[in-house]
């Protein structure tokens, strides 16, 4: 792990079925690093971001175990869509 690492992301707290055909993990996101993290959805995936009133960030993630739509290999080669807010910082960290 590096040690340049600046936020702390506790250990899942949950990883367990919600509903039929869907898994939830919740984490939380301390530090000046948690601010990389931002609400996300696409297609059977979601990562929500709630505040704490101690600064820290609730992240809760959501998975669908329902097949992808898309019968397309990987890579499929198409341009970067163009709707996505650019975010070179959080593209380094990731």
């Amino acid at each position: 792990m590096r040690r340049t690492l600046a936020f702390a992301l506790a250990g899942a707290l949950l990883w367990a079925p919600v509903e039929a055909g869907e898994q939830v993990a919740r984490y939380r996101a301390a530090g000046k690093d948690s601010r990389l993290f931002e609400q996300y959805d696409n297609d059977g995936y979601s990562l929500e971001v709630s505040a704490r009133p101690d600064g820290a960030l609730d992240l809760t993630v959501r998975v669908s175990d329902a097949p992808l739509a898309s019968l397309a290999p990987f890579p499929t080669g198409a341009p970067a869509d163009p709707s996505l807010a650019l975010a070179p910082e959080r593209d380094a960290f990731a």
